[in-house]
């Protein structure tokens, strides 16, 4: 790909998903763009740029489909989940233990290993949890990735990373080549696909909000409308995670 190709694609995806992506990045978009031509088909990347040029959004939303970063894992950055199970969960406990509600957004959630860790710890650090109404959604840009997520299915790769093998029994049940998560875990969460850059209608507020390894993806001005709306969806004792370095 070349570089007034790349310069287009990334102006393209700064329009449209508020991405923006730096030419360190280009060896990683160039692969998954690579992928995507040969998945639809084209002869060379050129018919690809010359389709984006025509500018029809359903076209440009499969593009931003294919270019999402899936990168995740279960208990991803340990240190944080064990702060959040140490410190955070007694201190949610105690504060919500009069209407028993906790509500919780993981925003960016790729496939769904990240939402699924957040109720795991929730459901082993808070007393009496099945008194308690749990609520924990899971949002993200891909469509493909919202519904292996709804799907709580993962392969033996997947389930290995960052669950040792008492989580793994504890939480999940093996079934046909993959690992189901158990429906104590699943009732608590719920996954639906959001552009972070949409407004976020709810009914209620957020106690804790995970969005990790997201805004990096996002320019500065767009950064400040996500924080913004989530400042604004987030209860007054509310706790907002973010990935390192962001």
């Amino acid at each position: 790909m070349n570089k007034s190709d790349f310069d287009y694609l990334l102006k393209v995806l700064k329009e449209n998903a508020g991405w923006d992506f730096s030419e360190e990045e280009y060896f990683i978009l160039d692969k998954k763009i690579t992928n995507f031509v040969r998945e639809k088909g084209y002869a060379a990347v050129e018919e690809l740029i010359d389709e984006v040029r025509l500018g029809q959004k359903s076209f440009i939303s499969q593009l931003i489909e294919s270019l999402t970063l899936l990168g995740t894992g279960f208990y991803r950055d340990y240190s944080v989940f064990r702060q959040f199970e140490d410190n955070i969960l007694p201190y949610l406990r105690e504060y919500n233990r009069g209407v028993k509600k906790l509500r919780v957004w993981s925003a960016g959630c790729s496939t769904g290993q990240e939402t699924y860790s957040i109720a795991i710890s929730i459901k082993n650090k808070l007393l009496n949890v099945s008194d308690w109404d749990i609520d924990i959604i899971g949002t993200d840009i891909s469509e493909q990735a919202v519904i292996k997520a709804q799907n709580g299915s993962y392969n033996q790769f997947e389930i290995q990373m960052g669950m040792n093998a008492r989580k793994i029994i504890d939480n999940f049940h093996y079934e046909k080549d993959s690992w189901l998560v158990n429906d104590d875990i699943a009732s608590m969460v719920s996954f639906k696909k959001n552009n972070l850059l949409d407004d976020f209608s709810l009914s209620k507020k957020f106690d804790v909000i995970f969005c990790r390894y997201v805004l990096s993806m996002f320019t500065k001005e767009h950064q400040k409308k996500i924080v913004r709306n989530m400042f604004n969806v987030q209860t007054s004792n509310g706790l907002f995670y973010v990935g390192k370095k962001e």
